[in-house]
């Protein structure tokens, strides 16, 4: 076979990459149909137009034998058998499986200086991308993508603010398609490469434009894969811009992610005030919201379970701020039996007292929460007699404060 302009440019790559090697291996058996050449020249001559129009045509012969190369591949399984059907997924070269991999992608990263940076090269490389995406193989943009990042992204030499744009916008195309088509299929390995494209894109592609949408997509895909921590990090990013469409969303999402961590991490001390501090966020960030009695709520049973007296005080509040809702009458139970464990029954009685006052107070829980008062009463007042109080005054002032309560000595 006679050399060519592509066998000049494979030679002059240093580093001969996954998907370098599996196209090498593959060339002797493709039969390049015409047809599919002239559409993928067609669609580099339409990128080329503009400011790219006076580049060399030794480039766009380059960029064009480079994306024929990848959809012909893909189409064709060998010179005598058809290709996959449209709907079929193009199965991975043996050479790129698993290079998406989040470990194979850290092993990518060369120490030393980054490669030269040749820009019509990174538009070749981006129409690869785009090659394999049109062509229905989503793991060979993920490849592709991914070593694009690598080769032409940060910290490589300087680029345009356009030429990294459009990079990013591959990266974020590639994780989008990776992630709705994990999900339809159902696919934990895709789920986690998804990740991956995500992840570089945060790391060296971030735009502000697009940081929080992307932080929302990725949480998603986290919580999704049941990586917890990393998905509250991401929903916390975008509550903490209450201007943004899913910030309330996110806001509540960390909550639950935080939560999910509480229950299953080695460091529960850490994840309780990550998940309290999460909820306290919420209430601060959308006080009118109905939910923020609720997320009030479990930051204050996060503490009680902790056996934190800053639990009383929460309860106190949230009883006191809706005594109708469930919430609130659950917090008024759950305050006055700290209080009472604790061994303070004055302030037990105080509280009680005041919130029996609320006439939002339902009428079955206004009883139980006055019988527990008075008991505490009781108990006061009779501690204090055993301490030395006068007994007259100390049983006067239980009686008018409770008539209804346990009758005094």
């Amino acid at each position: 076979m006679p050399r060519d302009e592509l066998d000049e440019w494979l030679e002059e790559c240093d580093d001969r990459g996954p998907l370098f090697e599996a196209a090498e291996a593959r060339v002797d058996a493709i039969v390049i149909d015409e047809a599919s050449v002239n559409v993928v020249t067609e669609r580099v001559r339409a990128r080329m137009d503009g400011p790219r129009g006076s580049r060399s045509w030794r480039w766009l012969a380059v960029a064009t034998l480079a994306a024929a190369l990848v959809t012909v591949w893909m189409s064709a399984g060998s010179p005598t058998s058809p290709g996959p059907a449209p709907s079929t997924r193009p199965a991975v070269p043996a050479a790129a499986r698993d290079v998406a991999s989040p470990d194979a992608v850290a092993a990518r990263r060369r120490p030393g200086a980054p490669p030269a940076y040749d820009p019509v090269l990174a538009d070749a490389h981006r129409l690869l991308v785009e090659a394999n995406l049109a062509a229905g193989d989503l793991d060979g943009a993920m490849v592709a993508v991914l070593d694009l990042a690598e080769m032409h992204g940060p910290p490589s030499h300087p680029r345009t603010p356009e030429e990294l744009a459009a990079t990013a916008r591959l990266l974020r195309k590639v994780a989008v398609q990776a992630y709705t088509q994990a999900r339809q299929e159902t696919d934990p390995e895709l789920l986690d490469r998804a990740s991956v494209v995500y992840a570089v894109y945060l790391a060296d592609f971030s735009e502000p434009e697009h940081d929080k949408n992307v932080r929302y997509a990725y949480g998603e895909l986290l919580y999704e894969a049941r990586r917890y921590d990393e998905a509250w990090e991401q929903y916390t990013a975008v509550a903490a811009d209450p201007e943004h469409a899913k910030a309330q969303f996110c806001g509540e999402s960390a909550v639950f992610a935080a939560e999910e961590m509480l229950k299953e991490s080695d460091e529960p001390e850490v994840w309780r005030e990550r998940f309290v501090d999460a909820a306290d966020v919420y209430v601060e960030t959308w006080p009118d919201d109905p939910k923020s009695v609720d997320m009030q709520y479990k930051a204050a049973y996060a503490l009680y379970k902790a056996e934190d007296a800053d639990a009383i005080e929460r309860f106190e509040s949230l009883a006191m701020q809706a005594p109708e809702r469930r919430e609130g009458g659950y917090a008024a139970n759950l305050a006055l039996d700290a209080r009472v464990t604790a061994g303070d029954f004055a302030g037990a009685a105080a509280f009680a007292a005041t919130f029996v006052e609320d006439e939002a107070v339902p009428e079955e829980l206004r009883a139980k929460i006055a019988e527990v008062g008075g008991n505490a009463a009781y108990e006061a007042a009779r501690r204090a007699v055993a301490e030395g109080a006068d007994p007259a005054v100390e049983w006067a002032v239980y009686r008018e404060t409770w008539p209804d309560g346990p009758s005094p000595p």
